[in-house]
């Protein structure tokens, strides 16, 4: 609807008629791969393409970090995973987020210590910008990555200085969208007026755990806003309404986090229509495994040589730091997520992003395994000799 609305008068209206409803990136892209007539099939194509290149992207990362090796298994893990898959066709923002989201990470981490503070913190920023303009989340993401970033290259004694620039380079970029906001609303709108319901859409009175959404959008109250046309009230209201919620009775949010985060990691569908037949069995054992061979992936970095920088093909400034440090940037995607999602609603597809980064754990594990497999080979063919 957003996309056809911008092609028809060139706003981004969304199902109420607000235009600052999401960040206007993505109904760009569905409106210029959609065509005149915006044809869903024509996104989902685009999508598989872009689904793809994310592999790409996340095989470049991790031979970056962990040598070429660990780098294509990652790839392979990443193009297999089948919620990707499965998101990749479904016209969401899931996709083209993932897909910014590895970009932004493989030229923050492409740096080699020493190197001047140029234009390619200008490309961090940007890429960083392009992720924030898919999703307003990506605003956590990536200023945990710079942060992370400044916190574990301790060796480039500039890292803090080049998160700083980034950081600058991604306000430059967000300046226009706030500025046009400004003039629309004559207020203050630096991303988008869905914050205030989507907080209230995980701890108000209704709250489980799950999305409802749908029914809060009907209520008596939206129906006001909708007919003025104030959306920035509109926002104002329900974020108002959702922090008077937590103060009211901050346990009951501490327990409604339990199930949030239940649903955002389960192993399987949270939806009845996705708990039976193949579909139950391959999401059992495909998202068990990855978050098995992650845990052994971080543990083998961790206990393993302080340096991993000699990895076969490792080439990013960080891979030269100790085990710790790589396990601490590709664990800050399910970081970010956990600590958003422990307060905002649960689901799997909010696990998303973090997913490529716990496959590069899981790709160092089976690459580690199966290196230590052949070499007791070896060893007993050599002793059998």
């Amino acid at each position: 609807m957003m996309a056809r609305t911008w092609r028809e008068s060139g706003e981004f209206r969304d199902e109420l008629g607000f235009r600052a409803g999401r960040m206007p990136l993505y109904p760009s892209f569905v409106a210029l791969i959609g065509g005149r007539q915006v044809d869903p099939a024509r996104v989902r194509v685009a999508q598989w393409i872009v689904g793809g290149l994310s592999a790409v992207l996340a095989a470049s990362l991790g031979t970056a970090l962990l040598g070429s090796r660990v780098g294509v298994s990652a790839g392979l893990l990443v193009a297999a995973d089948p919620y990707l898959v499965h998101f990749s066709s479904l016209i969401l923002t899931e996709t083209l987020f993932i897909a910014m989201m590895l970009l932004t990470w493989r030229l923050a981490l492409s740096v080699r210590p020493g190197a001047s503070i140029g234009w390619r913190e200008v490309l961090v920023g940007a890429a960083a910008a392009a992720m924030i303009y898919v999703r307003e989340a990506g605003l956590a993401f990536a200023l945990a990555l710079l942060m992370s970033r400044g916190f574990v290259c301790r060796r480039d004694r500039r890292s803090w200085a080049r998160s700083a620039a980034a950081s600058a380079v991604i306000a430059v970029c967000l300046a226009p969208w706030a500025m046009y906001n400004y003039a629309r609303f004559d207020g203050w709108v630096p991303l988008t007026t869905r914050g205030g319901i989507t907080l209230y859409d995980g701890v108000g009175p209704q709250a489980d755990g799950s999305s409802d959404l749908g029914d809060v959008k009907r209520s008596a109250e939206v129906e006001v806003f909708v007919l003025r046309g104030d959306e920035v009230a509109w926002d104002r209201y329900f974020r108002e309404a959702a922090v008077r919620c937590m103060l009211e009775d901050p346990l009951r949010v501490m327990r409604l986090a339990w199930e949030k985060l239940r649903r955002t990691w389960n192993l399987v569908p949270n939806l009845e229509e996705g708990r039976g037949g193949a579909t139950l069995v391959v999401s059992a054992v495909w998202t068990s495994g990855i978050y098995a061979l992650a845990a052994v992936g971080a543990w083998l970095l961790m206990r393993g040589r302080s340096e991993v920088g000699s990895l076969p093909g490792s080439t990013s400034a960080c891979s030269e730091q100790s085990g710790r440090a790589i396990v601490v940037l590709l664990l800050t995607p399910a970081a970010v997520v956990t600590l958003m999602h422990a307060v905002l609603v649960g689901s799997i597809r909010y696990r998303l992003p973090a997913m490529p980064m716990l496959e590069m754990l899981a790709a160092f594990a089976i690459c580690r395994i199966v290196s230590r497999i052949g070499t007791e080979s070896s060893a007993k063919e050599i002793e059998s000799a």
